[in-house]
């Protein structure tokens, strides 16, 4: 096979990784209410240790600087959807880091006077512009020149667990100021 035979089959490969990893996405998206388990009591510290050990080696390879609030206010909800949340929210805090300064990541939480659970990730990354921090949700949207792996559909599983949760998150950011993600959830 020559030269062009090779890169052809490479783009093809390529296209066929980037539509499996596609529909696997989607499917996770759509399983978040019809496969999500009963609530229970959730220990936020564990939930977070189990994220952070999902995303040690990108963490790693960032070098980035991660802190955790000790003692994260426990909540009730569906365990594995809380760490896939709390491992969206540090994967991207990764993924859309500011390329002039050394990665800075904090998680944190607390009880509201409402009784319900707040939490946060905040970063020292790229940031946001407040235009597009309700876009920023939406199954599929992107925005900026970045460019990084992933579907475009993290961000709009974060937010439906949340929802589904009887929450709601929203960001606090400005371009190259970080960002932060803050979210509520029952107690």
């Amino acid at each position: 096979m020559d030269e062009d035979g090779r890169d052809f089959i490479g783009f093809a490969v390529d296209g066929a990784k980037r539509m499996s990893r596609m529909i696997s996405d989607l499917v996770e998206f759509s399983r978040v209410e019809t496969r999500g388990a009963s609530f229970a009591p959730v220990d936020m510290d564990k939930v977070a240790a189990d994220a952070v050990a999902n995303l040690a080696l990108a963490i790693d390879e960032a070098v980035a600087v991660l802190t955790i609030q000790p003692g994260l206010p426990a909540c009730l909800g569906d365990r594995e959807q809380l760490v896939r949340l709390l491992q969206n929210l540090i994967s991207n805090a990764v993924k859309f880091r500011h390329p002039d300064r050394p990665v800075q990541i904090s998680v944190g939480g607390r009880i509201r006077d409402d009784g319900r659970r707040e939490y946060w990730v905040a970063d020292n990354g790229i940031g946001i512009a407040p235009e597009h921090h309700q876009r920023i949700f939406m199954i599929f949207q992107r925005i900026g020149n970045v460019q990084v792996a992933g579907t475009g559909i993290g961000l709009a599983v974060v937010k439906r667990i949340v929802e589904r949760h009887g929450g709601e998150i929203h960001v606090d950011s400005a371009a190259d100021q970080g960002a932060t993600f803050r979210f509520d959830l029952p107690g």
